[in-house]
């Protein structure tokens, strides 16, 4: 996988060099890494659910679902798992 993050990196390939990182644990590099990237497209639902993962902060997949017009399958089940897990079947 170490091998891969600079592969991905070198051609830019920003998904999968989020997902490696976090992987490896290093789920602030990763945040950072998709911070950086939101600074260049803040409307992006897909990072702002992989920052919500490299938390574990339920805000980011809310921000998703906010700016994909509430059309982000992958936000609203983030949420909704998150919702199950603590038994709110409300939400």
């Amino acid at each position: 996988v170490g091998a891969a993050l600079e592969l991905f990196e070198e051609v830019e390939l920003w998904d999968p060099l989020i997902v490696c990182l976090s992987l490896l644990g290093k789920k602030q590099q990763a945040a950072d890494l998709v911070r950086r990237r939101l600074d260049a497209d803040d409307t992006n639902a897909k990072l702002w659910c992989a920052l919500g993962d490299a938390l574990d902060d339920e805000q980011y997949y809310w921000k998703a679902w906010e700016v994909s017009g509430e059309s982000n399958a992958r936000a609203r089940r983030s949420l909704a798992r998150r919702a199950a897990a603590r038994e709110d079947w409300a939400a």
